[in-house]
């Protein structure tokens, strides 16, 4: 979304005393699809129900407004100061996800020395402010302290004294108030069939490194199976590598990064295969279907070393005829016309017949 006009709506929903600020439907960048949250104190001036709300609109020397989208008042009132993305996260990340784009932030009016101790209704109103913003957009698990976001670790500690888990567990009893539990992000639009791409393939140690992503909108926390077929023969391995990028492009938590060491057999017909979890189909990654360089672990002839890999190496390269697999180069990524798993595992089958056919 652009900008979320729907905040001071939302926040009433809750039974919260709003106040909208002048301009806040246009103030902060386009650039904001949140889905998290981050709570912060203000530091600021130990008089006023909130004398930091100025600041936090206008911005201060090296930092400009707006600093927040909401400023929580010390009697409770919250003040809405943006629709856009504000400047109040800095260097850091949560739950793989990290920027001002995807992060709503709440200024709690608080001195934040410890001469100020908060007060229980005043977290009990940054629950309700928190399940408000995120409503239909975030996840309970997606709410964090400044202190937590932040890196290097101990580089800010806002909200002071506060326990970021009791606050996770109050927000989610906010969100499920009334039988309505958020759903997750919408995922680029993506739904059924899994998501991915396979980054690089490349030689390592007398096999191949495959590496890329893989996730399903239908179960995304789910760190899904992946088959990979090195001449029909099955390597399963797990998209279970942290890929922050990806988390922070969807939205999403977890770890769905691939990196896999695999083993060359025959001609090295490579495909990768996310396998999918709920509706929809397994899909063949984009950039996997194809030929690589057979790998020589072993001497050039009968009478060579069988290297360190495995017997006796193979009898010297393949000739000019050899390589005859260059179909797969055809294959198409998966947007619904690309070979099924079975008929990939068929065809590496025939070529392997075809291979050992073929004089080396």
């Amino acid at each position: 979304m652009p900008r979320d006009l729907g905040i001071a709506d939302r926040l009433r929903r809750k039974g919260l005393t709003v106040v909208e600020c002048d301009g806040w439907q246009t103030r902060g960048s386009t650039d904001f699809s949140p889905v998290g949250y981050i709570d912060h104190h203000t530091a600021g001036g130990r008089s006023g129900n909130a004398p930091s709300l100025s600041i936090c609109i206008n911005g201060r020397s090296g930092l400009p407004g707006p600093l927040c989208n909401v400023l929580q008042g010390r009697d409770n009132t919250v003040y809405v100061v943006a629709a856009g993305k504000a400047n109040h996260g800095g260097t850091g990340g949560w739950k793989g996800v990290s920027g001002n784009s995807k992060f709503w932030g709440n200024e709690r009016e608080n001195t934040g020395k410890g001469d100020e101790p908060w007060r229980q209704d005043q977290h009990d109103v940054a629950a309700k402010i928190a399940a408000a913003l995120m409503e239909g957009k975030g996840r309970a698990d997606m709410v964090c302290r400044h202190a937590e976001y932040a890196t290097p670790a101990g580089r800010k500690i806002d909200s002071y004294g506060l326990d970021g888990n009791w606050l996770r567990d109050r927000v989610a009893q906010e969100m499920t108030a009334g039988g309505v539990t958020p759903p997750p992000p919408d995922h680029g639009g993506l739904v059924g069939a899994p998501a991915g791409n396979i980054d690089k393939i490349e030689a390592e140690n007398g096999g191949y490194r495959v590496v890329g992503w893989a996730y399903d909108p239908d179960s995304w926390e789910t760190q899904l199976d992946v088959h990979v077929y090195v001449d029909g023969v099955l390597v399963p391995v797990k998209a279970n590598q942290p890929r922050p990028d990806i988390n922070n492009h969807f939205g999403i938590t977890g770890d769905h990064g691939i990196n896999a060491w695999v083993p060359p057999v025959v001609k090295n017909t490579i495909a990768v295969y996310a396998i999918n979890v709920g509706a929809g189909t397994n899909v063949l990654l984009p950039n996997s279907n194809i030929v690589v360089p057979t790998l020589l672990t072993g001497g050039a002839g009968a009478t060579g070393p069988a290297g360190p890999a495995g017997p006796q190496g193979p009898a010297g390269p393949i000739g000019p005829q050899g390589p005859k697999g260059d179909k797969g180069d055809a294959a198409p990524p998966n947007t619904g016309g690309g070979l099924t798993e079975a008929q990939a595992r068929e065809i590496a089958r025939t070529e392997i017949t075809k291979s050992k056919n073929v004089p080396g």
